[in-house]
């Protein structure tokens, strides 16, 4: 039981991270990434706690993945990143719906 809630709250962590628009994330408040999320300062340099947690290990890797949907065509658009949260947990994605559909296929997805 406690692993199913471990693993639900690590997905929604990661998705509500991954669909958060750059400049609303902490790293980018303290200076750490810009508003593309490109690192500005290295974990080095890092001084308060309040720097430190907001770019940790997870971090890192969420704004690495980002980035990379970002390089896709039509990345930079925020419907990308939920529908990269969306094939990173849903079992079966009808992909020529949702090119064809995009937002409205989207919001079915996330009320199932």
């Amino acid at each position: 039981m406690a692993s199913r809630a471990f693993d639900t709250f690590i997905t929604y962590k990661i998705i509500s991270t991954l669909v958060t628009d750059w400049e609303d994330h902490d790293a980018f408040k303290h200076g750490i990434i810009d508003n593309k999320g490109k690192l500005l300062r290295k974990s080095s340099t890092l001084k308060t706690n309040d720097e430190k947690d907001s770019y940790t290990l997870f971090h890192r890797f969420i704004f690495n993945l980002k980035r990379l949907i970002e390089k896709l065509p039509g990345g930079r658009y925020k419907l990308a990143s939920y529908a990269a949260g969306l094939f990173l947990i849903k079992e079966e994605i009808d992909t020529e719906r949702l090119l064809n559909e995009g937002e409205e296929y989207v919001e079915e997805l996330l009320r199932d």
